[in-house]
């Protein structure tokens, strides 16, 4: 397995593939949906660069971390996509990839 950074306007064209993994996640919750992160990200957190691990065996995805980059002065901080309100701090996996 190897593992690809996705940043800024990218995150954009990745969002297909995130939601057929969301699809398999049993535990997933809506918090962690592609859809959520396009929302959160336009209108809860504008200025958080995205910052997308997605794990690949092979070329298919089999699992993503969805978080941000944020600057606080001269910080850089990186956290969850979607936290506050969300309620799932996991990767987002199929159960045969989540262990891997």
């Amino acid at each position: 397995m190897r593992t690809e950074l996705v940043t800024g306007s990218d995150v954009e064209a990745a969002l297909d593939e995130w939601a057929a993994v969301y699809a398999t996640d049993p535990v997933a919750t809506p918090f962690v949906s592609p859809a959520w992160a396009r929302a959160w990200m336009h209108r809860w957190s504008p200025k958080a660069q995205p910052w997308v691990l997605m794990v690949r065996d092979g070329s298919r995805l089999a699992g993503l971390a969805p978080l941000t980059l944020r600057r606080y002065g001269a910080l850089r901080v990186l956290g969850l996509l979607g936290k506050e309100p969300g309620d799932y701090w996991d990767v987002i996996a199929a159960p045969d990839d989540a262990r891997a």
